[in-house]
């Protein structure tokens, strides 16, 4: 670069007391590309001098940026090299690379800043460097891994002396991208037609040459990978894949959803509401000029799940259609389905809406693994944040046939989760035993499962979360956290699928004990009124499972002062028990000791001391003078003697304690 525009450069960077991070993350490049502008090492593109002129505004002669005759090279697929979209022009002392990418540069591509800093750092050493690094991209598909990796290409051409791109989805794709590159170099091999020596030809180049980026685009078989690559490479090889696992093929980088930052400006760029170029203060001004296009904004990123695609297809419909974001939120919330499934014009790198990209990846499952697909099933139904791997093991009895053989072979859960695994449909987290899928997934799923279908999953849903969730004590707080959004969704489905079952009565009354015990009083509310309602429908209406709830209800209102629902709650269920099991059952103690403290809360002191005298002469003969619940009543009775100013029965109680 002349040293007019290194200086100036500088200048108008210092002049706003900017570090070269801060115009790096304000063009969307990295640090090290700032350096080598203003060090003169390197010349910006077209696409970066267009950005840094919007940056400073100031014309590019200005700041000494002026476009320079680009070198005349080799021809490419038919055209001039520099007719190529997008492809990097040097200056005239500077000579381009080998260069062989399908794809122009995104205009929109957003954020990933750190990502790919990481990915150069790992891509990138001196030309001195021999030895081949092998690395690869992997995550979800619509994540986007290539559009990444094409930007990256972008900011960081000039570093190589070859960039070249396979279609790496099967072997013919392969073979095709091979023939490409072959022609583009102009090896004799280009007329072979002996898939075998053409390959080898590309061995051979690639091993006699240095300093060569060759980018696997959507890598579906390692081994079939295998045969392709160069035995002595001199060079970098990136993969894209969905494969967490990659052995020994290739250092594994990840790919993750889009923070709702990120994806709240990806959206508002692809729908034209913001310059592909907007600075944080435009944002900001947006963010005041239309506050609910911005909040709707927001919320559809969050909706979206970070999802590359699905914020790039939202943002076409949005733009093709002339509609606002919050017409377009609304809609997705009734239309979901058919809005996932509609990828728009410009599709670019990924021409697969959402829809397509998840039903494809599903029937793949369905024709190799037919039970790890029903695990699939399963898991699309169940809260996608936080999958607790008992679910597969103690609930396996209830998951249909293809699913019963996991709760006694591990061996075989395992390999089912490695095949979601391959395609990053179900992330894993080894160490905690917790499993995650995407939400627009599980959207793509369910879509595809008849409602019948989904009645019966939601169902199976609702008994492998029961057979997990254990008897709710303080022991047992921990495991029941960890499976207490699972049980909430299974709570929506047993009412909106009116299923009437013991094990719906169970799983609902344990899930309202526990958030009664840890003071979530308002959600343990309806959990407990519904288990009342589906344990007197399926069983007789004074079973003992019937009374515990209702007494588990009054208390819960107790603890509020709702003493007016309390009591007859009480009433009731101290009636049934007396008559069910016994006016001398522990249980009955349990019920009376319950109305004592109502009543001594509501100052019926002298009623209140009957029912505990009742319920410890129970408790005593039942359950023996020093068993905690004795205890219990027992200090409460000696309180309230006290209180009523009865200090010598108190006194008395006191000795019949020691």
């Amino acid at each position: 670069m002349k040293k007019t525009a290194r200086t100036r450069l500088i200048e108008e960077r210092k002049h706003r007391q900017w570090s070269q991070q801060k115009v790096a993350d304000l063009l969307g490049t990295t640090q090290h590309n700032v350096s080598r502008w203003e060090g003169g090492i390197t010349t910006p593109s077209p696409y970066f001098r267009t950005k840094l002129a919007e940056l400073f505004g100031k014309p590019p002669q200005v700041l000494g940026l002026l476009v320079e005759q680009a070198v005349e090279e080799p021809l490419y697929d038919g055209g001039s090299i520099s007719d190529v979209p997008n492809r990097p022009l040097l200056a005239a002392d500077h000579r381009f690379p080998l260069w062989q990418v399908p794809y122009q540069r995104n205009p929109f591509f957003t954020g990933c800043q750190d990502i790919l800093e990481v990915l150069h750092t790992h891509l990138y050493a001196p030309r001195t460097a021999t030895l081949a690094r092998s690395y690869a991209l992997h995550g979800l598909g619509g994540i986007g891994k290539t559009q990444l990796v094409v930007e990256y290409v972008y900011q960081h051409a000039l570093e190589y002396d070859a960039i070249f791109w396979i279609v790496a989805e099967s072997t013919k794709s392969i073979s095709t991208s091979f023939l490409h590159i072959a022609k583009y170099l102009d090896l004799p091999e280009q007329q072979e037609t002996d898939q075998q020596r053409l390959v080898a030809a590309m061995q051979r180049w690639l091993t006699s040459h240095s300093h060569w980026l060759l980018i696997w685009d959507n890598v579906e078989d390692l081994e079939l990978l295998q045969h392709f690559l160069p035995l002595a490479p001199h060079g970098t090889i990136l993969l894209t894949t969905r494969r967490q696992a990659l052995g020994t093929m290739a250092h594994a980088l990840e790919l993750s959803p889009m923070a709702p930052e990120e994806g709240t400006l990806l959206l508002l760029r692809r729908a034209k509401l913001l310059p592909v170029f907007a600075s944080e203060k435009q944002l900001n001004q947006l963010a005041v000029t239309m506050p609910t296009e911005y909040a709707a904004a927001q919320e559809l990123a969050l909706i979206m799940g970070g999802l590359p695609l699905a914020l790039d297809q939202a943002g076409a419909y949005i733009e093709e259609t002339g509609c606002s974001i919050l017409d377009y939120l609304q809609r997705y919330q009734h239309q979901q389905p058919r809005l996932l499934n509609r990828r728009g014009i410009s599709a670019g790198a990924h021409p697969h809406s959402v829809t397509a990209t998840f039903r494809f990846l599903s029937q793949r499952i369905e024709q190799d693994h037919p039970a790890t697909a029903d695990l699939l099933r399963l898991c699309s139904l169940l809260h996608p944040d936080a999958i607790p791997e008992e679910i597969f093991t103690k609930g396996a009895i209830h998951l249909g046939p293809l699913l019963a053989a996991t709760g006694e072979d591990p061996l075989w859960l395992n390999e089912a989760l490695a095949a979601l695994g391959t395609y990053a449909l179900l992330q894993r987290q080894p160490a905690e035993k917790m499993h995650s899928i995407h939400r627009l997934v599980q959207v793509v799923l369910q879509d595809m499962l008849e409602e019948a279908e989904k009645r019966i999953w939601a169902e199976r849903v609702m008994l492998a979360v029961n057979a997990a969730f254990p008897h709710v004590e303080h022991d047992t707080w921990p495991q029941c956290e960890r499976l207490l959004s699972q049980a909430l969704l299974a709570a929506h489905y047993i009412e909106r699928y009116q299923v009437i079952s013991e094990d719906a009565g169970r799983l609902l009354h344990e899930t309202a004990c526990y958030l009664y015990e840890r003071g979530r009083y308002s959600e343990a509310e309806p959990l407990f009124q519904q288990a009342i309602r589906i344990r007197e429908q399926y069983l007789r209406s004074e079973h003992p499972q019937v009374i515990d709830s209702l007494n588990s209800l009054a208390n819960l209102y107790r603890e509020q002062s709702k003493y007016a629902e309390a009591d007859p709650l009480y009433q009731r269920a101290l009636h049934m028990c007396e008559h069910t099991l016994g006016s001398e059952h522990p249980e009955t103690a349990e019920i009376m000791d319950g109305l004592a403290r109502s009543r001594e809360a509501q100052g019926n002191s002298e009623e209140a001391r009957a029912w505990y005298a009742h319920a410890l002469a129970i408790r005593v003969q039942a359950l023996g003078a020093h068993h905690p619940k004795t205890l219990e009543t027992h200090k409460r009775l000696i309180a309230l003697l006290h209180t009523l100013g009865q200090h010598e029965k108190a006194a008395q109680l006191e000795v019949t304690q020691s």
